[in-house]
């Protein structure tokens, strides 16, 4: 049975390159008080503009990786639908944390990497990715 992947998977994913830079800037302006006075409508706005380019840019591997996920899942699994979902659920948070795992790793030689920046983009991904895996509707075409 064929399932409308490419459309789940381009929801999915548009919604993440467009939602977390918006948590990323909210969870930044909750954490950077200190900072809060420097902020003006036109640095958030052009700010949220840059994250949504480079989310964009380098999540768009990974949302073919993603699609190429979901319809496996989605031909190996044909009729059991929850097991489809949990499934993709969790692919999708592993590939959704493994880039922000691989270089903080990389980054620092495999050691403690401390910089609190990747964890909040990571989690506001996590989220989205999350958000619409269970939003949109994976169905039979």
């Amino acid at each position: 049975m064929k399932y409308n992947s490419y459309q789940y998977s381009s929801r999915v994913w548009l919604t993440s390159v467009i939602v977390a830079p918006a948590f990323f800037n909210i969870i930044q302006y909750g954490t950077q008080s200190e900072y809060i006075h420097n902020w003006t409508i036109t640095s958030i706005l052009s700010m949220y503009s840059v994250w949504v380019l480079l989310e964009f840019i380098f999540s768009s591997v990974i949302w073919l990786i993603f699609w190429g996920i979901i319809a496996l899942i989605a031909w190996y699994f044909e009729d059991k639908t929850g097991t489809i979902m949990w499934l993709v659920f969790v692919a999708g948070m592993l590939l959704a944390i493994a880039p922000f795992a691989l270089f903080c790793f990389l980054s620092d030689g495999g050691g403690d990497y401390n910089d609190p920046f990747f964890p909040e983009i990571a989690i506001s991904n996590c989220a989205c990715i999350a958000w619409g895996i269970w939003f949109y509707e994976l169905r039979p075409k």
